[in-house]
């Protein structure tokens, strides 16, 4: 989990357009050439056993499944961490479990 210096998260590589405006992904190595850019700003962020397994407790009553699994420790990890924004292309996997802010931008 990276974590920028400033309290914002961004979970995933920034937001590009195409001629269209519509949103399109990064494939892997062009995500990686962005994380890498942008290291020298941001921490690795990590849960331990205790919040890892506290989350997941929690999921069942949430309702959570699936993929939505692992979205929703990356919130666990922004909150733990004082973020209080997340980038991410998944809107719909993370503003309905957080307070924080969420924005593809």
């Amino acid at each position: 989990m990276l974590k920028p210096s400033t309290p914002h998260l961004r979970l995933s590589p920034p937001l590009l357009k195409n001629a269209k405006g519509e949103a399109i992904a990064l494939l892997a190595d062009d995500a990686a050439k962005t994380i890498e850019a942008r290291a020298s700003r941001m921490k690795i962020v990590s849960l331990d056993q205790k919040q890892v397994l506290a989350a997941l407790k929690q999921v069942q009553k949430k309702g959570i499944r699936g993929g939505a699994v692992y979205n929703y420790l990356h919130i666990i990890a922004a909150e733990t961490e004082g973020a209080d924004k997340i980038y991410t292309l998944n809107i719909n996997d993370f503003a309905p479990r957080t307070s924080l802010s969420v924005s593809a931008s």
